[in-house]
Formats: C-alpha cells, structure tokens, sequence
C-alpha cells in the first residue's frame, strides 16, 4: 500500500500503455507562473508486474501549444533522500483531458519502496509541474485497476495480492462519504464489492474506489482498486393510466437508482415508442414528437443496457359508452356538445370533422366540450377526432339538417292568433322572427315543440300586410336568416263583449275579442290594472275598491294606441 502525502481532486478515467520515452533527467525543470496552466496529480498504484500506474489531469491551457508533457518520478534512496528523477515523455498533446502511464522501472521495486512524482506540461513559454504526492510500497499489489461501466448493485471484482488487507482496512468510494462492505477470497487473490448507491453516485459519474487503512498515520493513505462509470437503474412506472394532454400536468416520472442530477441526463435516456428521450424527472408526453399509439411499451437505456419494462403505459381515450352528443340533430351553423367524458383531457393538438369538414372547438370545462359546425353537407356523420396520438370515431352521430321551411298554414289572423310554420324545424331549438323591412318590429326567439314545426302567435308589433323571414343566432352570435319571404296580414284585434256590465267591487270581469288579449294596459275609471288573467281573446280582471259606484269607463292600450270600450261597467252600492 503507498501512503499519499498530498490530496488530489482529479480522479483517473483511462490508462495509456507502458511504451512511452523514459529517462534520466539531464536539465533542472524549473516551475513557472501556473496561471497560464492547470494541471493535478492522482494517487499512484502498485501493480503487479513491477509497475506503478501514474495519472493526473491537464484541466487549462489557454491555447498554448504543448511540445511534451509526461510525468516526472524520483525515488527515495534513503530517509529524506531522493534519488535522481526520471522523466517519462508521453509527446506533444493537442487538447485538455485525463493522462495515464504505467511506469514500469529498470530496476525490482521491494517493499517498503517510496516513490514522489508530478505531472509536467512543456510550452513554447516553459515548464509546467502539478503539486507533489508520494506513495509507498506496503505490500498490497493489484493485477490491474479494474475500470468499467456499472450500475448500482452490480458486483465488481480485483485481483491480486490482498493477504495484508485486515480489519483495520476499508474501502471508500472518492469523493463521497460511503464505507463499501467487501470480502476477499480465493486465498486473498480476489476482493469483491457492489456498486453502493447514495449521495454523488449517479448516472455517467466516475467513482474511484480505494482501500484505506484506518490506523495509517496519514489521513490520505489509500490505494485505488477500481472505478467505474456509474450506470443508473430506472424501475417501471407504478402508474399505467395517464391522460395525453391534461394541461401538461399529467407527466411520466420515472425514479430509479443512480439518478443523475435535475438538468442534465449524462447519457441517461427514456425509451418510449422506438424513441430515445433524454432523462428527465418528468417527461411531458405531448413534447415527444412522433408518439403513437394509445398503449406505449416504455423503458430505458443507460449507455450499456437497454431495458423495456413487461408492462406498458396506456392512454386513456373516450368511453363509447358513457360519451353523449347533445343535440343530435343540428343545422350547419349550429353548435353541439360532448359530455360524458374528459374530452380535452384526451387529445392534444387534435382536429375535428364531420362528414369531412372541420369542426371548430369552442370551448371545455373538461368533462363538457362545445364544438361550432360551420356549411356542411346535410347527412348523418360520426365525430372524428385526429390528433397526434391518435384518432377517434364516436359511434353516436350527429345528423345535419340543411335549414328551410315551406309555407304558413294560414295567411291572416288577429293577434296572438297561432301561426304554424312547416319545414326542417328541430325541438326544443330557438328560432327569430323578423319584420323584413323594419328589425325594430321583431318578433323575437320562439323554441319549436315539435319536429318540422314552429308555432307563433301574431305580433301586437305587426299591423297590416307584412313580410317575414326566419332564422336563428349562430354560436358565433350572427344571424342565420332564410331568404324565403313569409307573407303574413295582420287582421288587428275586435272587441266583441264586456261581461258582466254590472257588479259590486270585486267583481271578476271578462273582456273579450279577437287579439284583444294582447293590450299592454288596461285602466278601470283611469286606474291601471295591475292583476290581469290574460288569454290572446279575453282579459279577466277584478274590480277595484277604490272607485265609487256609478257608471265607469274602461280603456286599453294596444298596438301602441289607447281606445275606450264602447261599454261601460256599472258599479253597483
């Protein structure tokens, strides 16, 4: 085992061969300004073989062009003494990186043997040494350090000679705070350990492991065995049902072993629909271009293994049975809703069509979704749904019921007299009555009772011959009016009777004619009724306390215009 007298924070990835220029060093290499430079030593190891495995680390350059670099190795002769130093040149070097060399001296190293080395940058401008550190032969030797790719729990195995290895030793992964249970076997020729997880041991991080004797009088006296590149384990999704779409909000979180840290994947990927996704902690599924398919197999790869997990994710889509259109019958430029099920929960970026033209999306409160139908054919369709997932097809349809109506069954009538529209008319829809030449004289919404009809009473607005066309609001709030013209005459209103024409107060009194029931007012001896049971041909009313007895005249306000009753209505004592 060798002793470090110096920390090294640059941990080794990789070894070069043992044929490299080695030599007695004739001239004084003098250290210059570090400034220009960076460069870091590691802990050297004792191999079997008679050789000692040097690395280190040239970290900075700032663009200066390297004429050789190498290590630099002395050996103590004596207590306190060095012998002379010998440089290992390994040749120009072109960029930044990790350096390695096993230097395999001309002479038998024994135990006990002291070694100090650094590694050395030559520059056009000068020379360039890492720090010093210094390790000792103490009888543990190793065939070779074993440097491989792991995951978490995997078991890695060293040889060599491990027949001082005791108690007092343990083995430390660098750079963390973890203690590795081991075992020797095979008559000390074999040292065994798994890859431990917790803190700093993550995917594509380089792990050091070393022996540390924990009586060594030196704090850093520890010999490197292994590394490896840490490989993460992701286990499967305890979740198997996820929404599309749900606002982003419903994403794949896959946790495992080894996670790397959040903003970086280091070479960690999620498998999903033939695809490579870059590990994250949480993968939004409408941002993987290209995804298919309701049911997804899913997995990972490490950089080493790639894993598709037994059971796959699926996606939900809408329930046939439980999905209701309302209305199911409709003209074009009508609106209609889905109910039932989560909708816009399902579909992202999706597009909709009946009977081959778009449909417009107007609006969700998740499990109700309003669509706009613009000019379609008349028919009966099925909703398509296409989205980037996938595509839908309700098996309820919708039929499309192109607008129109034939004629009136009556050409004249009083007012409030019903006027009966045959034609494509849908229950339960509103529908607009309009004056023709004059909008203020409107009718206003009737809802239609029955298929194929709408009945309507004659406006108190319509006076006289008049033209009529009718139609309903779009969901966008335009009209949709027929160009058919309806010919109407208004006959106007009759009074007919007053009856009784006598009583006492509280009488309840019937006047009665043709439209009459459409008077806006009606005053008993200049007071204006307030309570009126009124029919289109009748006004029922009681009279009032306050007037005297006598004679009283009772006046309407109709059409806009107020006329006195021929009769009267005789207040008896």
């Amino acid at each position: 085992m060798h002793i470090i007298k110096y920390l090294s924070f640059i941990l080794l990835i990789s070894f070069f061969g043992i044929s490299c220029e080695k030599k007695e060093s004739e001239e004084t290499i003098e250290e210059i300004d570090l400034s220009p430079v960076e460069l870091s030593i590691n802990a050297g190891t004792f191999l079997d073989g008679n050789r000692i495995q040097l690395s280190g680390q040239v970290t900075k350059l700032n663009d200066l062009q390297v004429l050789d670099h190498g290590f630099l190795i002395q050996k103590y002769t004596a207590k306190n003494i060095l012998g002379s130093e010998t440089q290992i040149s390994l040749g120009k070097l072109s960029s930044t990186g990790d350096i390695s060399n096993i230097y395999l001296p001309d002479y038998q190293i024994a135990y006990a043997d002291e070694f100090k080395y650094c590694l050395y940058v030559k520059t056009e401008k000068g020379y360039y040494k890492s720090n010093y550190l210094e390790s000792k032969l103490d009888g543990i030797v190793i065939e070779n350090i074993v440097n491989v790719q792991a995951c978490i729990g995997e078991t890695i195995t060293v040889k060599g000679d491990f027949s001082k290895v005791d108690a007092n030793f343990e083995l430390k992964a660098r750079g963390t705070s973890l203690t590795i249970p081991f075992e020797i076997t095979n008559n000390a020729t074999l040292l065994r350990f798994k890859v431990p997880s917790g803190p700093g041991v993550y995917q594509g991080q380089k792990i050091i492991f070393a022996l540390k004797n924990k009586v060594a009088s030196i704090s850093e006296d520890d010999q490197e065995i292994a590394s490896a590149r840490i490989l993460a384990v992701l286990f499967p999704p305890v979740k198997k049902l996820y929404y599309y779409n749900y606002d982003h909000l419903d994403r794949l979180a896959l946790i495992g072993a080894g996670i790397p840290p959040a903003g970086n994947n280091n070479g960690l990927f999620i498998l999903i629909g033939g695809q490579k996704i870059p590990y994250n902690r949480e993968i939004i599924f409408t941002s993987i271009s290209g995804l298919k398919g309701l049911e997804q197999k899913i997995g990972y790869h490490n950089g080493r293994d790639s894993v598709i997990f037994e059971d796959p994710i699926t996606f939900s889509s809408p329930d046939q049975d439980l999905l209701q259109i309302n209305p199911t019958v409709i003209h074009s430029n009508s609106s209609f809703t889905i109910t039932g099920t989560e909708l816009s929960l399902m579909f992202w970026n999706a597009s909709f069509r009946l009977g081959g033209e778009n449909v417009i999306p107007n609006g969700s409160d998740g499990f109700t979704s309003a669509f706009y139908v613009e000019d379609i054919k008349e028919g009966v369709y099925p909703l398509q749904i296409f989205s980037d997932l996938y595509n839908f097809t309700t098996i309820k349809t919708i039929k499309i019921v192109d607008f129109n109506y034939q004629d009136i069954d009556k050409k004249e009538g009083y007012l409030g007299e019903p006027i009966t529209l045959s034609g494509s008319f849908i229950k339960g829809k509103d529908y607009y009555i309009n004056h023709v030449s004059n909008n203020n004289l409107d009718y206003g919404y009737i809802v239609a009772k029955e298929d194929g009809e709408l009945t309507f009473g004659i406006s108190d607005k319509w006076k006289g011959n008049i033209d009529l066309i009718v139609g309903f609001m779009s969901p966008k709030g335009q009209y949709i009016m027929s160009n058919k013209v309806l010919h109407l005459n208004s006959l106007g209103y009759t009074y007919e009777s007053l009856s009784p024409m006598q009583g006492h107060f509280g009488q309840v009194v019937s006047i009665k004619g043709k439209g009459i029931g459409l008077a806006e007012t009606v005053f008993f001896d200049g007071i204006i009724l307030t309570s009126l049971d009124k029919s289109p041909n009748e006004i029922k009313f009681v009279t009032p306390f306050t007037v005297n007895s006598g004679k009283v005249k009772i006046e309407l306000v109709i059409q806009g215009k107020k006329i006195e009753l021929k009769d009267h209505f005789e207040i008896l004592n």
